[in-house]
């Protein structure tokens, strides 16, 4: 869906590659070790320290950007550093939401749309990866690819801080855990239709 807007604002982060390190697999990592103190920030101080947050989590994902654009200018593309990319993001997903969790003082509903949420991101991130493995492109396949998801959560995090309502994160959680598995059930039915041709 932002795949056009994508391509652009890479191309905008493109000249940051200068003043970054060299290494793809270091800004890869320093997504994760940005976001990871984030659920401890909010433990401690609450939700006076949901801007540093907000700001930490939109960090962590140009950094996200930065190391795709610098892996490809410098050519240095590799098998593990896609690995690490795709696992991390993994991590950074599950405390990005660990992070509504503790906002909604772990509320039993929120904690099942976390359940339900998580589950419809890793399986549309697995589907894409198992269809590539089997020489299946599902590139912009779905209407919540992972670009959508860190766009939308950081929004919601956003009108949260500005209204404290919960009742509000609980509707934009289940519209997300409703499109991200709709968005795997979308790959799904894209993969056996194409292996059905074999």
């Amino acid at each position: 869906m932002l795949s056009r807007i994508k391509a652009r604002f890479e191309r905008t982060l493109t000249p940051l590659i200068k003043v970054l390190p060299k290494s793809p697999n270091l800004l890869t990592i320093s997504s994760l070790l940005v976001t990871l103190p984030t659920p401890i920030l909010l433990i401690l101080f609450g939700l006076n320290i949901l801007p540093l947050i907000i700001l930490l989590i939109v960090i962590a994902s140009l950094l996200d950007v930065l190391d795709g654009i610098c892996a490809r200018s410098l050519g240095r593309t590799t098998r593990l550093g896609s690995f690490l990319d795709s696992t991390i993001d993994r991590y950074v997903d599950f405390i990005i939401l660990l992070n509504f969790v503790i906002i909604t003082s772990f509320n039993i509903n929120i904690l099942i749309l976390i359940f339900f949420s998580l589950m419809g991101s890793l399986m549309t991130s697995y589907v894409r990866a198992k269809a590539e493995s089997l020489q299946l492109s599902l590139s912009g396949v779905g209407i919540f690819e992972r670009s959508e998801r860190i766009i939308y959560l950081i929004i919601t995090l956003i009108i949260f801080t500005i209204t404290h309502n919960h009742f509000l994160i609980f509707i934009m959680l289940l519209i997300f855990a409703i499109i991200t598995n709709a968005t795997a059930i979308e790959r799904i039915l894209k993969v056996i239709k194409r292996l059905k041709r074999e």
